[in-house]
């Protein structure tokens, strides 16, 4: 009989897709060495969420819970597997709704539950993570959950490996960073701080991270849910970073938010930046909204390779689309010398396309200009993406944009690493419908 090595099975079941959950299930039946490495990757990611198409009673533990428990109560082995660690509160939906709310319950597993999975966080020994997805579609405070919770937690989340950690609708506290020595990426979508959030560090410590997601905008909702300082006010040392270190910013903002953020536009050390800017309104799809776009200076970045400017304003008026005119005059001759890859996303609906055909024209032509310009000045350039999203748009329409913009940009001379991609998208289509 013919063995076969360790290293070679190894390859042979990472070839199998990540999503085939049936066939690594399979395979975990047939040996013990097969059964380790396959449970390897079906355990390296658990999300604890509720569905929303399932009916919330607060009697009755989720059975995704159990399950975890007894998970790390029973099987210690399979617990050490786990390396990404998502905590997900949906709303409840109407088709699923609510079969049973005892007195005083939340609706929220989460805390209707807390005991439970405090139970099943302390009894998980010498925990391994290094990713936590931390979602809430109701804003829920830090101090709202139970204390043995949120004790257990930390405890879990203190190990050397964690490193990344990924928030939307949970209110921070100021210290929440504070305890997490090993954090080197963090994503903060759409943040909420509690009230004395930035006097209320409990460490003088800051984590130098290196990669940072900052996704944040006004509107009247979150003008009303935010009682705490302002998250734009927070970002830095009053949370416990330190961003002198950084070296990939993903940001997302109004237009009124960008002079608050100017700050971010002078670390030293980022080598890659995404900007993602919009209306007040971020769901506008007003011609001329009367917002003075923001204005952006990069030319402190002295060792930027990467550049992603996104327009999310539907329009892409003249005023919206001059904050992409702005940065790009303000990057130096050294600075497009030393970029690598730069990509530039619009958004716009196939209506909006017709009525503004003209008008578009000059801003593509504009446009083509800045790329010819960077494919002479550029030595390492090897890179230049336009992206179209167009909601509401046939395939015909789709494909009617997308021969109007490579003919606006195939003059640029830019054809060897240019890519022009227009496409329709659905998200921008719920999201306008108010889904």
């Amino acid at each position: 009989m013919v063995l076969i090595p360790t290293d070679i099975i190894l390859h042979i079941v990472e070839l199998v897709p990540k999503g085939d959950v049936g066939t690594l299930k399979s395979l975990s039946l047939t040996s013990p060495l097969l059964r380790d490495i396959c449970q390897k990757r079906l355990f390296k990611s658990i999300s604890l969420e509720n569905s929303v198409m399932v009916k919330y009673d607060s009697r009755i533990p989720p059975p995704f819970l159990v399950n975890f428990h007894k998970i790390v109560t029973q099987s210690p082995r399979i617990a050490s597997y786990i390396q990404r660690l998502k905590i997900a509160q949906h709303s409840i939906s109407p088709s699923g709704g609510m079969r049973y709310r005892r007195p005083g319950m939340s609706m929220v597993w989460m805390i209707d539950h807390s005991e439970l999975i405090s139970e099943a966080f302390d009894a998980w020994k010498s925990p391994r993570i290094h990713t936590l997805n931390f979602y809430s579609r109701r804003i829920i405070s830090w101090t709202e959950l139970d204390e043995r919770f949120r004790n257990s937690l930390f405890r879990i989340l203190q190990n050397p490996a964690f490193n990344t950690i990924i928030t939307e609708g949970l209110r921070l506290p100021g210290h929440f960073f504070a305890g997490f020595p090993s954090l080197r990426s963090v994503a903060l979508y759409h943040p909420y701080f509690s009230p004395g959030a930035p006097g209320m560090s409990s460490s003088t410590r800051k984590h130098q991270i290196s990669h940072l997601t900052f996704h944040v905008h006004y509107d009247a909702n979150f003008q009303s849910l935010n009682t705490g300082p302002s998250p734009v006010d927070c970002v830095g040392p009053a949370i416990g970073l330190d961003l002198r270190s950084l070296r990939t910013l993903d940001l997302e903002m109004n237009f009124s938010l960008t002079p608050q953020l100017q700050h971010l536009f002078q670390l030293p050390k980022l080598w890659r930046l995404r900007v993602s800017t919009s209306p007040f309104e971020k769901d506008s799809v007003d011609i001329d909204p009367g917002i003075p776009p923001p204005t952006i200076n990069l030319s402190r970045l002295s060792n930027l390779t990467g550049l992603t400017l996104r327009n999310l304003d539907f329009g892409i008026t003249s005023a919206s689309f001059s904050w992409v005119v702005n940065a790009l005059e303000s990057l130096t001759t050294s600075q497009i010398g030393r970029l690598e890859r730069f990509t530039l996303s619009l958004a716009t609906t196939s209506d909006i396309m017709k009525n503004i055909q003209s008008h578009l024209d000059v801003i593509m032509q504009q446009l083509g200009q800045y790329l010819s310009s960077f494919h002479r000045r550029a030595e390492q350039l090897r890179s230049i993406r336009v992206d179209m999203k167009v909601a509401w748009g046939e395939n015909d329409q789709v494909l009617q944009i997308n021969e109007w913009l490579l003919s606006q940009l195939s003059w640029s001379g830019c054809e060897g690493i240019l890519d022009v991609r227009v496409e329709q998208d659905e998200a921008f289509v719920y999201r306008n419908r108010g889904w």
